[in-house]
């Protein structure tokens, strides 16, 4: 029997014991992980079949499964090195999303001061001629960070992500 610990916060297989008190010990060593994200599960394990990493919680939500049982440690390793570079994946598309809203909002920010500037102009002009320049270049700036979201949403290759520049400008 093997003792395992698995951090339910990430998802993941983090210590391979041969008794609980040493897995119970990582568990709570861990620095900033939460006891109770830890999980010690008792269970049989053979290295020569089962890849550690690829060990998942199951449904009843006390034990663990391989979803890639029946594959070698090779595919296993493979496979679970695939499924966490589209979770990384994942998790960059949104932080870039996030920073061109950002950027977006911040082009939108200083552009305040022409918009006053535009309304004292058409108010001794008489006309809205400035207003509606300066609303065109607003909303060029919206326009513009949806196309750029869109283009990243539309990725899907961990590598095509993490290059993925984007900063814009109009």
């Amino acid at each position: 029997m093997a003792f395992i610990t698995y951090n339910l916060r990430s998802d993941k297989t983090v210590g391979l014991f041969d008794n609980r008190e040493e897995a119970e010990m990582l568990a709570a060593s861990l620095g900033n992980a939460d006891v109770s994200d830890m999980l010690v599960v008792e269970m049989d394990y053979d290295p020569d079949t089962t890849y550690l990493h690829a060990l998942k919680l199951a449904s009843d939500g006390v034990s663990l499964e391989n979803p890639h049982a029946g594959k070698t440690i090779e595919e296993q390793a493979t496979a679970v090195y695939n499924e966490d570079r589209v979770a990384m994946g994942t998790k960059m598309k949104a932080s870039k999303i996030e920073a061109i809203k950002l950027r977006a909002k911040s082009l939108l920010n200083e552009r305040k001061w022409r918009m006053e500037r535009a309304r004292d102009q058409d108010l001794i002009n008489g006309n809205n001629n400035a207003v509606s320049a300066e609303s065109a270049i607003r909303n060029s700036i919206r326009n513009k960070s949806g196309e750029v979201e869109d283009a990243l949403d539309a990725l899907t290759a961990y590598d095509d992500i993490a290059s993925f520049d984007i900063n814009f400008s109009i």
